[in-house]
């Protein structure tokens, strides 16, 4: 199959220019928590030749590729690094979602879907909005001096509790979209036979969640949840979420269970579709690996006419969840309207003395301690 990348360079001023043949290598990559994608290359700046030209990409400078006539990246030049005793400049250059992970933002949203909260930030910060994957969920969600793409994600994170799907950003199209993680198979199959070059296999307890407590608004526990296989295998390591007015919480907390986190990393000949959301078909006789798997990490390299990449496969699907610490008490109040009339010092909350009903106490008034009989 053929592989033909080009790299486009447009700078502040002037038009596009083609600068592949420039470039001593491609390496594409991304992963479901770096949130943009980045495009690392480095350029041919050999000042003292005469014979070679002399490009200069800048911080800011717009930069395309595309493989096969199609666009698969757009993005900026993020940073360069130039040394005298290289002819190359380093280039590494970001999607646009950089812009939403580098950016604080203050919302208070009420009665809002994953998809408003997300189109609302993406306004407010100039980026365009491809396709949303509907959810159809309504929340409250202050998000009071929030990180932009923490925001998106407590949202989606929200309606993955009520849902049970997973969601991730990507940035293509001239637009921000939200896919629903692994539901794109990519029709190519990885098969040690073929074109499998290596792999690798681990597995690690870090995400596991066996056990979930359910609590009302005054800490106390409602319901529970857990997974007794995994406690007896692992032990408990447990999570607590709040009562919703209108969530399952049943199902929200059998959301929040999470098994052993089994990852495997795959060295294997290139494929374009092969991209952090998606998921694809492995068999390697050596580790075991057969099945369905998801793709966390990708890296793409394109150097001498060769096209490999190096995959970072899950075999559960997840995805980067994001919850914001909030306070109750604040909460109820941005719902509900103050009507009390009085002074300040008559709207202030009287101390509980009630606890001191069932005490005795001394001639000046002070509790007397019971006794342990």
């Amino acid at each position: 199959m053929e592989h033909d990348f080009k790299v486009f360079l447009q700078k502040k001023t002037g038009n596009p220019m083609e600068i592949t043949e420039m470039l001593s290598g491609i390496t594409w990559s991304g992963d479901y928590q770096q949130v943009s994608r980045k495009l690392d290359f480095d350029l041919l700046f050999a000042i003292n030749d005469n014979n070679q030209p002399t490009v200069a990409p800048e911080v800011g400078d717009k930069v395309v590729m595309a493989y096969n006539g199609a666009e698969v990246f757009n993005g900026i030049v993020w940073s360069r690094d130039l040394s005298s005793k290289s002819q190359f400049i380093t280039i590494c250059c970001m999607d646009y979602l950089v812009y939403i992970n580098k950016s604080t933002v203050s919302y208070n949203f009420r009665d809002s879907t994953a998809e408003d909260i997300t189109s609302q930030v993406c306004s407010g910060l100039g980026i365009p909005v491809g396709a949303l994957v509907a959810t159809g969920v309504k929340m409250n969600l202050p998000a009071i001096h929030q990180n932009a793409y923490d925001i998106i994600m407590a949202a989606y994170t929200k309606a993955s509790d009520s849902t049970g799907k997973l969601y991730m950003p990507i940035y293509t199209n001239g637009g921000l979209s939200v896919i629903e993680k692994g539901s794109t198979q990519i029709a190519m199959k990885l098969d040690y036979d073929y074109n499998i070059e290596g792999t690798q296999f681990s597995e690690t307890l870090d995400s596991m969640v066996s056990k979930v407590i359910v609590c009302d608004e005054g800490g106390n526990i409602v319901n529970t949840v857990e997974n007794s296989g995994w406690i007896a295998a692992y032990g408990i390591i447990q999570s607590a979420v709040e009562v919703e007015k209108g969530k399952d919480m049943t199902t929200v907390a059998n959301n929040m269970l999470k098994p052993i986190e089994q990852k495997a990393n795959v060295d294997a000949l290139g494929n374009i579709e092969a991209i952090t959301g998606n998921a694809v078909i492995v068999r390697d006789k050596h580790t075991g690996l057969d099945g369905l798997f998801f793709i966390d990490g990708d890296s793409h390299t394109f150097i001498n006419n060769v096209y490999e990449m190096k995959l970072t496969i899950a075999f559960k699907n997840i995805m980067d969840k994001k919850i914001f610490a909030t306070n109750s008490t604040n909460d109820a109040s941005a719902d509900s309207t103050d009507t009390s009339t009085g002074s300040d010092d008559e709207k202030k909350t009287a101390v509980d003395t009630s606890w001191l009903d069932n005490w005795t106490v001394d001639k000046d008034g002070n509790p007397v301690f019971p006794v342990a009989k």
